[in-house]
């Protein structure tokens, strides 16, 4: 029973981390183009999973002069957008690249709602909740098209011109939001600046105070697909020789695992039920490609999941796994610019976590354990 959550726990990062032929298999070709240049793929990679968390402040880092980075949309158009751009699926199916002349393409087939055909199902393409109903709905008409991407290297592979994806989108957005613009629903006494008269404001409001619009601002619930921004985290774990030096001394036995950008640590104990991976990364992009890969893999397991983000550091609750004997998996992964931490503990179906390994949690940065 216990051996198998060290198969979990190595599936589940090492899959992700470790272990993949992702870091290992990569063609440099002494810097020039190959069949399939990875590291542009990881580029691209790492500018769709911005885009599609819509994380457009972070998306500069893969695409310095981004379509997207300056994106203005009122609350209700970005409400849609949010759920529109986080249904793009991509699949990278070329990509060459020369280093020493700085240049590539990458071709990318994207997949994305069809908004025309969601406007023709909804009664009122300006009620912004059906609209956002109808696009997550998986029976959501979809387009593909393919597209080419320029790329540019300097030290890395960035996206010299992310336009043919703006272009692509937002042309298509287009419709919904002059749907919003002429939509009929607003509150009775919003302030609203029409587009016809500039610089006038005209009031509607029912009482003697004047009222005015506002928006939202409201953080969003912390999942792996909102994590926090690494340059905005507040949590630090020790640094590396300092985890290497601790849990030897506790007795968990370590191996060491080197891989084109990555030097990482495997941690184990004697009873196979307490684990930690630390691995540093040359590359962000590769950080955070691994880091969603991991959570991926943790949402597949068959149990019952809760997750919650303290932090930078994302805690996973996974009870009652059936394909693992109903045990529970107390999962903790902390995530910096290029760094990642992972901590698992085993506990049979019932059981609470050890307390000492949460201490050992504890001590390492990765979690402050509340006091019951």
């Amino acid at each position: 029973m216990k051996k198998r959550f060290m198969g979990i726990a190595a599936f589940t990062l090492s899959v992700a981390l470790l272990f993949s032929g992702c870091s290992s298999d990569k063609k440099k070709d002494d810097g020039d183009s190959s069949d399939l240049n990875e590291e542009i793929v990881e580029a691209v990679d790492g500018y769709f999973k911005q885009l599609t968390n819509m994380s457009l402040s972070k998306i500069t880092k893969y695409a310095e002069e981004s379509s997207f980075a300056d994106l203005d949309l009122k609350s209700d158009e970005f409400d849609v957008l949010n759920a529109y751009i986080e249904k793009v699926e991509y699949e990278v199916t070329a990509a060459e690249g020369k280093e020493k002349k700085g240049t590539g393409t990458a071709t990318v087939e994207i997949t994305y709602v069809d908004l025309e055909k969601i406007l023709d199902s909804v009664d009122d393409s300006s009620d912004v909740d059906e609209l956002v109903d109808a696009i997550n709905n998986k029976k959501a008409k979809t387009k593909s098209e393919e597209i080419e991407l320029d790329m540019s290297y300097d030290d890395k592979w960035i996206i010299a011109d992310d336009a043919p994806v703006y272009d692509l989108l937002m042309d298509s957005f287009g419709d919904v939001s002059k749907a919003l613009k002429n939509g009929s629903n607003v509150e009775p006494d919003a302030t609203v600046t029409t587009d016809d008269t500039v610089g006038t404001t005209t009031e509607m409001t029912t009482s003697d105070e004047p009222t005015t619009t506002t928006v939202n601002d409201t953080e969003p619930v912390e999942t792996h697909e909102t994590q926090p921004a690494p340059a905005i985290v507040d949590r630090h774990i020790l640094p590396a020789d300092e985890i290497k030096s601790y849990l030897t001394e506790k007795g968990m036995y370590v191996e060491e695992e080197n891989n084109n950008g990555m030097t990482a640590y495997e941690f184990t104990n004697d009873a196979d039920d307490l684990s930690f991976i630390y691995a540093e990364f040359d590359d962000s992009s590769m950080c955070q490609m691994y880091f969603d890969q991991f959570c991926e893999n943790v949402i597949a397991l068959d149990g019952i999941m809760e997750d919650e983000w303290q932090g930078n550091t994302h805690h996973f609750i996974v009870k009652n796994i059936a394909s693992m004997g109903n045990i529970t998996l107390d999962l903790y992964l902390y995530r910096d610019e290029n760094t990642l931490l992972f901590g698992g503990i085993s506990s049979a179906q019932g059981q609470d976590a050890p307390i000492e390994y949460l201490e050992i949690v504890e001590h390492l940065g990765l979690y402050d354990i509340p006091v019951v």
